[in-house]
């Protein structure tokens, strides 16, 4: 299972903007993150290419913070599954 890739532009506060590149299509869409009652927010803006908005929450409890497979990357794992990529 592919999992999701974030490029993340850090903002001063709570929230940040950043990409989303979904692995079906390759494409990019505009979107907030944040960390709200231990679970990681992602809000997915609806794009010009058709994309729809979307929020997806993923609970942080269980899960850790290790180097990311791709340059300059972290990646959220449980066990030894990725289950999330985050680009810088």
């Amino acid at each position: 299972r592919n999992s999701h890739i974030f490029k993340i532009t850090p903002l001063i506060g709570k929230l940040c903007d950043l990409l989303l590149k979904y692995p079906e299509s390759g494409s990019w869409c505009p979107g907030r993150v944040s960390v709200r009652c231990g679970q990681l927010v992602v809000w997915a803006k609806e794009g010009g290419n058709g994309i729809r908005a979307a929020t997806v929450r993923l609970p942080l409890r269980h899960l850790s913070l290790r180097a990311g497979p791709l340059p300059n990357s972290l990646a959220l794992c449980r066990g030894n599954n990725v289950v999330l990529t985050m680009q810088v």
